[in-house]
């Protein structure tokens, strides 16, 4: 049954609210007022009227007249803007009150509890306020569903994972239930939690959501309910950590580091995260910081959503929890520390574990290990990406502290292309905490002959790592896009018996074409066929059998076109060649980067 919302007139007049540094933590962070003022009010023009802007006085840059996305969530600016307060103008502190206030709406705007009884949804019933995720259904309908998903929310996050329940904020929204606003955002904002002036413990406060009406638009990767679903989730955490754990305006990372994550816990299906740019921002550049707080926009903890999905994936959700439990008292990097500690293990052990997973993610990804969505996340971006030659070593490099590093270099040797890729792992925790853009020196080195503190990558080349803190490295390496830890042994090159070159690329090697194992026969012909995964047939044919001078095996090639004269998609393929009665098989990656 619908109620009617409380009178509006008894809202608290926004601009008599203080807020001040007694009621919210300070920052430590080096802010720029009006860089960080004017991301703020871009990030909410669309509640802007043109009175406000007469009313203050206020000139605002061109930027927020551009249609510019805004960040996912607006929580990290909000908060940055509360915690800083005393650093803006009177003018600028107004517009501040204004737009992080609870709404006031329309006379005749309605609202519903959620059928659990935990949640009061506001909304417009006319204009460009109301609510049209689906515009075949009525206004009634579509909030009908936005309480059904934030009822989801709750029942995932306090009822099956144990978190506590957002406390209850006395009357205002009209009673004691959790309100949430539907409104109008600015292109590409999901959605806002928003802090109430008082707080109710040690940096604890209750607080109120923002969504927006429809989810239209090229700023949003994902639309309509699936969007508010999500949305519903990330934010019904915020509410939870603000309410029942604390706020800490250094740790924002941690804040959406979790809430993004419990997208993808809550409504797994969705997978809005793998679409999502953050998600190819980390994979693009693992080399910087992400557990760390930037202002004046904060996207790290978006980025680094992927490391919440890891550790829930190794330890089971409960370490999520714990983690937030110790944060009561600790700063958020040493909360995850002591969470590690917990299970025997460390900051560095699980960052070097974490590269690996990255590693084989996209077109690399294990069926059943690693990522259960790896297959549709990036793949990893080299620092490095180059053919190799001795006269390049020793390389010298500088990495900042928990951070992956990965180098990648293409070893030719007669006809055939082997990948050497080496995943180089800074887990300096204390430096982390100290000074997160510190940076170490290290020297990589690769050598054709056995030397000391060398270790073997093949029976013809071997690696080393020093530097004057090697005891925060740690180095793993991969040949062929196989682990060589997971190798039970590293066999010379004259040994091996596996396609090449795999990963197989059109753009590098649309002349060549790929080598398949074969066992020789007086005809030289050989059968061959190409399987997907799913042992679907896709190519068969015959071909040539050669022999590779360097290796002293046989091949057949096949030029990477199906039965159908298409080239294959981006994936992992089995391949079966027959020759003479006698049978080999294996795998290969194909790169269609063309």
């Amino acid at each position: 049954m619908l109620q009617r919302p409380f009178p509006r007139y008894i809202i608290i007049p926004l601009l008599l609210i203080i807020i001040n540094s007694e009621q919210f933590p300070q920052s430590s962070l080096k802010i720029n007022p009006d860089s960080l003022f004017y991301q703020f009010v871009a990030s909410r023009k669309e509640r802007l009227k043109p009175q406000d802007m007469a009313n203050l006085s206020i000139k605002l840059p061109d930027l927020i007249e551009q249609d510019k996305p805004a960040e996912k969530c607006g929580f990290a600016l909000s908060a940055a803007v509360r915690a800083n307060f005393d650093i803006f103008s009177l003018p600028q502190k107004k517009l501040i009150q204004k737009l992080t206030g609870r709404p006031t709406l329309s006379a005749s705007a309605e609202s519903v509890v959620s059928p659990s009884g935990h949640f009061r949804i506001h909304y417009e019933v006319n204009g460009d306020y109301a609510p049209s995720y689906d515009p075949l259904l009525s206004v009634k309908e579509n909030v009908k569903k936005i309480a059904a998903a934030f009822d989801s929310a709750y029942s995932f996050e306090v009822n099956f994972l144990g978190f506590p329940a957002p406390p209850p904020d006395g009357s205002l929204g009209g009673d004691n239930l959790y309100d949430v606003y539907i409104v109008n955002e600015a292109q590409g904002n999901y959605g806002t939690t928003e802090i109430d002036a008082e707080k109710i413990g040690a940096n604890t406060y209750t607080s109120f959501i923002y969504i927006d009406n429809d989810y239209v638009g090229s700023g949003y990767a994902t639309h309509s309910f699936d969007a508010a679903m999500i949305t519903a989730a990330h934010e019904l955490h915020h509410a939870i950590q603000m309410g029942c754990y604390a706020y800490k305006d250094d740790d924002i990372f941690f804040h959406e580091m979790t809430s993004t994550a419990m997208e993808d816990f809550v409504f797994d299906s969705i997978n809005d995260y793998c679409r999502e740019g953050f998600i190819k921002q980390y994979f693009n550049r693992p080399t910087q910081n992400y557990f760390v707080t930037t202002y004046p926009q904060d996207g790290n903890g978006y980025r680094l959503a992927i490391w919440d999905i890891f550790l829930k994936e190794k330890y089971g959700y409960e370490i999520i929890k714990r983690q937030w439990e110790l944060y009561k008292n600790y700063p958020a990097l040493k909360a995850i520390q002591l969470s590690l500690l917990e299970k025997h293990s460390s900051f560095r052990n699980e960052l070097n574990d974490f590269g690996i997973w990255t590693y084989f993610t996209g077109y690399r990804a294990l069926p059943g290990k690693y990522f259960k969505d790896g297959a549709y996340y990036p793949t990893i971006s080299y620092l490095i990406k180059t053919s190799y030659s001795e006269s390049l070593f020793p390389l010298t490099l500088t990495q900042r502290p928990l951070t992956n590093m990965f180098l990648a270099f293409l070893v030719k040797t007669g006809e055939r292309t082997d990948t050497i890729a080496v995943k180089i792992t800074n887990g300096d925790f204390t430096g982390a905490l100290n000074d997160p853009s510190s940076e170490v020196q290290i020297k990589y080195d690769v050598s054709e002959v056995q030397k000391d503190g060398f270790k073997k990558l093949t029976n013809n080349l071997y690696s080393c790592l020093s530097s004057p803190y090697l005891n925060y490295f740690m180095e793993e390496d991969f040949f062929n896009d196989e682990h060589l830890d997971s190798l039970n042994s590293i066999v010379p090159y004259s040994q091996i018996d596996a396609p090449y070159p795999n990963p197989y690329s059109y753009l590098d090697y649309s002349t060549s074409g790929l080598s398949l194992p074969v066992s020789y026969n007086d005809t030289r012909q050989a059968e061959i066929r190409i399987y997907s995964v799913g042992m679907n047939l896709i190519y068969s044919g015959n071909g040539t059998i050669f022999d590779d001078k360097t290796s002293k095996k046989y091949y057949v090639s096949w030029n990477c076109i199906d039965s159908k004269g298409q080239r294959l998609s981006t994936g992992v393929y089995l391949y079966v060649t027959s020759s003479n009665g006698e049978i080999k098989k294996g795998k290969f990656v194909i790169k269609n980067d063309h």
